[in-house]
Formats: structure tokens, C-alpha cells, sequence
């Protein structure tokens, strides 16, 4: 029997102007959707990746991230990023990960929740067990917290999305949500704040039909966000920034 890659770790590569925000650094957007390139990756090397989940009707949904970092890459930074499993059962798995910077040192760590579901059904199905594909390796901040909602002072936007905003499962993708709230921010505060802690939960799929309405409610140490369907005030997707002055 073959053993299973329990980590996985992308190539060292400098960072791309290209690939970075105003500040000349990674966007907390960009790097949760490259933290999501390497899950997927190794998602693929322990056999339960988009082939094999696409072939029995299902997908991987991202479900819950929290990201806490002690330096954001900037232009032609070198960094990678390593992944792995803690835990896994039929429906659910808890994936953590660790970027480091050219010399090997850890500037971040995250921690992320994923929820399998039946592409058809829209609703979560069972996967079956992946026997051998936990780690135990550290993974040093706290534990994925509970978003609370902003408070009745929050300022209240329009956030419609349209086709560009879409993943391949025909809802928005989770790093629009981050996108989102970072023009709301407007380059000024970007220019005085650092983000040093995300918390995200994608509560319910998005739709380009969902008349969504983004609330944003800002403190000296902290944003907080929730995009709701305008007509139901349902919770579509809430985050929590922590953040410090630059």
C-alpha cells in the first residue's frame, strides 16, 4: 500500500508585483486563494481531489478560515507554504498550514475548515474515510473562532455579485468576500493598517441572483463584516479583522 503524502509544500518562489495590492504586498484575499491552491493540491495527492470527488457528484467547500500573520509577503518576497490534515471524518476536515518566508521561517499560520457536499443537492454529503491522512503538526494560534455579527452602527453597502465573482461550484468564490471588504476599507486605511488575524465563515452559498448588502462596522483594533441576502437578512458570510496601525 501506498503511503500517503501527509504534508504538502509549495515551491519557494519570489512574489510577483503583479500578484500584489497597493501596499506592495499580498492581499489577505490573494493569499487565502493561494492557501487554497495548495489544500487543493494535496487534496489531489491523498486521491480525495476534484477527479475523484467530481466523479461521485461531490466538492470540497471551504467552510471556515482563520489566518494570522506576522509579516505579509511583499514584491519578490520568497515564500512557500506547507499544508496538512489534522483531522478528517466522512464529512468534514480540518486542514492547517504554515508560510514561511526565504529562510525557512514561519511568518503565519492558518487554519481551515472544509465541508464536502453533494454538487447536486447543495447540501453536505458523506465522503467515506481517508485512512492514514492526519498530522499532528503544530499549528500555534488560537482555534477558529465564532464571527459575531457587526454592531447597529455599521455602515450598510451594496454587494452585488456577477458571473466573475463565481467558482466552478456556481457560487461565489470565497476570496470575493475578502475582496469586498477590502474596497470598502478604501486605500487610505489599508495605508495606516496591517491586518494581522482573519476570521471567516461562509455561512450560506451566494448566488449572482442573491440581492446581497455588505455591513462593516470599523474600531481603533478591528473590522467586522457580514454580507446578508437584503430581502430574507439572511447571514451569508461573516469576518472578523484584526488589525494594528502601520
Amino acid at each position: 500500500m501506498t503511503e500517503l503524502p501527509l504534508t504538502y509544500t509549495t515551491e519557494p518562489r519570489p512574489l510577483s508585483a503583479a500578484l500584489c495590492d497597493a501596499t506592495g504586498r499580498l492581499s489577505m484575499a490573494s493569499l487565502e486563494t493561494r492557501l487554497i491552491v495548495a489544500a487543493t493540491r494535496h487534496a489531489d495527492l491523498l486521491g480525495v481531489g476534484y477527479r475523484e470527488l467530481a466523479a461521485k457528484g461531490l466538492a470540497w467547500v471551504l467552510s471556515r478560515m482563520s489566518i494570522e500573520m506576522t509579516a505579509m509577503p511583499g514584491i519578490l518576497d520568497v515564500f512557500s507554504i506547507t499544508t496538512w490534515v489534522e483531522s478528517f471524518n466522512r464529512h468534514l476536515s480540518y486542514r492547517n498550514f504554515a508560510i514561511h518566508g526565504a529562510d525557512g521561517t514561519p511568518i503565519g499560520f492558518a487554519r481551515s475548515l472544509w465541508a464536502c457536499i453533494d454538487i447536486n443537492l447543495r447540501r453536505t454529503s458523506e465522503l467515506g474515510s481517508v485512512p492514514g491522512c492526519e498530522t499532528a503538526l503544530e499549528c500555534p494560534i488560537a482555534p477558529i473562532q465564532r464571527v459575531a455579527a457587526p454592531g447597529p452602527e455599521a455602515e450598510v453597502l451594496p454587494a452585488g455579485f456577477t458571473y466573475s465573482d463565481l467558482d466552478f461550484n456556481r457560487h461565489v468564490n470565497s476570496a470575493r468576500y475578502l475582496e469586498r471588504i477590502a474596497d470598502a476599507l478604501g486605500l487610505d486605511w489599508h495605508d495606516s493598517h496591517r491586518i494581522t488575524r482573519l476570521d471567516i465563515a461562509y455561512l450560506h452559498e451566494t448566488l449572482p441572483s442573491t440581492p446581497a448588502v455588505l455591513r462593516i462596522g470599523r474600531t481603533a483594533d478591528s473590522v467586522t463584516a457580514e454580507f446578508a441576502d437584503a430581502e430574507s437578512g439572511a447571514a451569508l458570510c461573516r469576518a472578523r479583522l484584526a488589525v494594528e496601525s502601520r
